[in-house]
């Protein structure tokens, strides 16, 4: 029947999420890229930047907003502390620049993830004529810009308890 079908497919897209989310770290935070060592349970960490954007909206959607913060805190953290100052083509071995190319754009998605995810904007309309504030993150504050074709939107917020105190200011419709 079509209920059967659609549990099918939901338990299938559920497994998918699961995969990424080990590939992505739970089981493999500590293997660093170069080593020798397989990963636990054969696991093979991602080694693009690009495709992150993939895994890191996979967690979202899994809720596992703490592995995703970890991750870019990890991935993107260690460009930081190596001096680069754009995002790369693929991931370095730990203080050493192996990349082809240090200026990727598609590497960025921790710039989209931190403006939707963790400050919380996210578009409901094209442009942001209409969006919300939702942050899902693991930060007790946040405080940001996005720029839309109709003028910025500001926010701030803190977490008190379970629940948000938002300010926001926004263009004029």
């Amino acid at each position: 029947s079509g209920a059967v079908r659609i549990v099918e497919e939901l338990e299938r897209r559920r497994a998918a999420l699961d995969e990424i989310a080990l590939r992505v770290g739970k089981l493999e935070l500590d293997v660093a890229i170069g080593d020798l060592a397989p990963a636990p349970g054969g696991i093979v960490r991602i080694g693009s930047p690009f495709f992150m954007f993939f895994a890191l909206a996979a967690l979202y959607q899994l809720g596992e907003v703490s592995l995703a913060e970890t991750a870019m805190r990890r991935d993107w953290g260690d460009m930081y502390r190596m001096g680069i100052e754009t995002c790369v083509e693929c991931f370095n071995d730990p203080g050493k620049i192996t990349t082809r190319s240090i200026a990727h754009g598609w590497s960025s998605s921790p710039a989209i993830y931190l403006a939707e995810k963790v400050l919380g904007i996210e578009p409901l309309s094209p442009g942001y004529r209409r969006f919300r504030v939702c942050p899902q993150t693991t930060l007790s504050h946040a405080e940001g810009e996005v720029y839309t074709p109709y003028g910025k939107i500001h926010v701030q917020w803190e977490k008190q308890g379970e629940s948000y105190q938002i300010s926001c200011q926004y263009p004029p419709e």
